[in-house]
């Protein structure tokens, strides 16, 4: 949930091939074998948030606001790593590794979860599950967010970037 998905490794191009910023290096240096499939996942679901990403682009050319803005700026008591990806998508990365739950405080108004559609109050705390491949993503409920679906019309399907958008979810 970034402008710019990319992993970031120690130097290694001394290897051939250099295998910096791989998922496969990544794996390698975990020792996890889901490591791939999980980022099969999330790059799947970028591409179905591509014409959301676009229009965000857009929108940060023409206003000089970040498509990323830590939530502290607003709130101080939120934690340094939460923060708005565009103007309707909320992102709490988790940055503990083990990490089963997460409090969070969503900002004022109401939000829906991005993956389930349950739907949050602002404005006080709620614990979320954080299991491996889950990013506690949320979306402000009046958003309208332009997706590119495959067939099965389900998150991290991998989709042809052509058409854009086929959808567009309404929160």
């Amino acid at each position: 949930f970034c402008p710019i998905m990319q992993y970031h490794a120690e130097y290694n191009s001394h290897r051939v091939p250099s295998r910096d910023r791989t998922p496969w290096n990544m794996q390698e240096q975990t020792g996890d074998p889901r490591v791939i499939e999980i980022f099969r996942y999330f790059n799947n679901v970028r591409r179905n948030l591509m014409p959301y990403i676009w229009q965000e682009a857009q929108w940060s050319a023409q206003t000089g606001q970040p498509m990323m803005r830590a939530l502290r700026l607003w709130d101080n008591s939120q934690p340094d790593y939460a923060y708005y990806f565009g103007r309707d998508l909320l992102v709490y990365p988790v940055v503990q590794p083990d990490m089963s739950e997460m409090l969070i405080i969503l900002p004022d108004g109401d939000w829906a979860d991005l993956w389930t559609g349950q739907a949050y109050q602002g404005s006080c705390s709620h614990v979320v599950a954080t299991p491996l491949n889950f990013i506690p993503v949320f979306v402000r409920k009046s958003a309208k967010i332009p997706v590119v679906w495959g067939n099965q019309h389900t998150w991290g399907d991998r989709v042809p970037l052509t058409n854009l958008p086929s959808a567009l979810l309404e929160f």
